[in-house]
This record gives C-alpha cells, structure tokens and sequence, in this order.
C-alpha cells in the first residue's frame, strides 16, 4: 500500500493553512495493489493546479507501469472544470494505452457532476469498489 500526499508529489507545493498555520493538503492519494487492478483511493478535492497535478502524475505513473486502474471516489469532495478534463483526458490515454480505468463509489455530488456534463456515458461507473473489481475480473473471464 502506498500513500502520497499532493503536497508531496507536488514537491513541496501547499494548497492552504489550517489556523494554527500548518500547510493542508486538499488531495490524498492511495494505492492498493490487487491481484487484477491497483485501486487508487482519492480523498479531498480535485480541482486546479496541483491537485490535479498530483493525480495526474500518479496516474500517468501507474498506467505507464500498465496497471488496470480502479479509482476509487468515495472520498473525493469536490471536482472542478480542470479536474474533469484532467480526468477525460486521463481516460481517453488509458484506454488507448490498453489500459482503462473505472471509478468506483463516488460522492453523490461528484456522482451528480459526472451526469450533468454527461460523462456518465464516458466513465464505467460502479457503486463499490468490489463490485469495480468483480466486473475487472468478469471481463478478464470472458476475454480468456
């Protein structure tokens, strides 16, 4: 298991304080890796600059080592204009690289922003992360 802050990843970049002054990341990042999938948990916010920065590089790092991706939103709170490109992005390089990813359990509000800009029909979408991974491992079985 792996965990990387975006202030680290963004090599000494902050996103805020918190009061008493501490720099506060606003992306976490971390990464389990599964028999068929490494699941990428995010936890804070995907917006501009190095938040989607970080993620980026995690993912482009991961894909690049031709791993198939679970992203797993259940922890993300917010997600702006940049992050969604980012992600498509993201998205149409994996899938081109034989390598898609999926998002499994996302935030009813990043659930709602993903079916507003109509990216629902882009994304596969699954409502747990186990159910990512059996459907991951579902279409293996039928491949074979």
């Amino acid at each position: 298991m792996t965990i990387e802050d975006a202030s680290a990843a963004g090599a000494g970049l902050s996103f805020g304080s918190t009061p008493g002054g501490e720099k506060d990341s606003a992306l976490k990042l971390e990464t389990d890796h599964m028999e068929n999938a490494t699941i990428v948990r995010c936890q804070g916010r995907i917006v501009l600059r190095e938040e989607v920065l970080a993620l980026s590089r995690r993912l482009t790092e991961l894909i690049d080592e031709n791993h198939s991706l679970v992203l797993d939103f259940s922890g993300v709170e917010s997600m702006d204009s940049a992050g969604l490109a980012e992600l498509m992005l993201l998205h149409m390089w994996a899938e081109g690289s034989g390598y898609p990813f999926c998002l499994a359990a996302p935030h009813p509000r990043i659930r709602h922003l993903l079916e507003i800009t109509n990216l629902v029909a882009v994304f596969k979408i699954h409502a747990t992360v186990e159910e990512a991974l059996q459907a991951r491992q579902h279409r293996l079985a039928k491949s074979a």
